[in-house]
C-alpha cells in the first residue's frame, strides 16, 4: 500500500503555476492528459473487477 507523507515541494507555486499555464497553451497536450485520465480510470475498474472476481474464485475453492 502507498502512503502520501508530507515533504516540501520541489518547485514554488509560481514556477506550479507557470508549468500549468503552459499545459492550458497546447490545446495537444490537455487532449492527451485527458485521453490518459480516461484510460487510468477504465484500467482501475477492470483491476477492481478482477480482483474481485479472483477473490471469489479463491473462497470457491478453499483458498485464502
Amino acid at each position: 500500500m502507498q502512503e502520501l507523507v508530507p515533504c516540501e515541494s520541489p518547485i514554488s507555486e509560481a514556477e506550479a503555476r507557470e508549468i500549468l499555464r503552459a499545459y492550458v497553451a497546447a490545446p495537444e497536450v490537455l487532449r492527451g492528459l485527458r485521453f490518459w485520465m480516461s484510460t487510468m480510470r477504465v484500467q482501475g475498474d477492470l483491476s477492481a473487477h478482477d480482483r474481485d472476481t479472483a477473490m471469489q474464485l479463491a473462497e470457491r475453492i478453499g483458498g485464502d
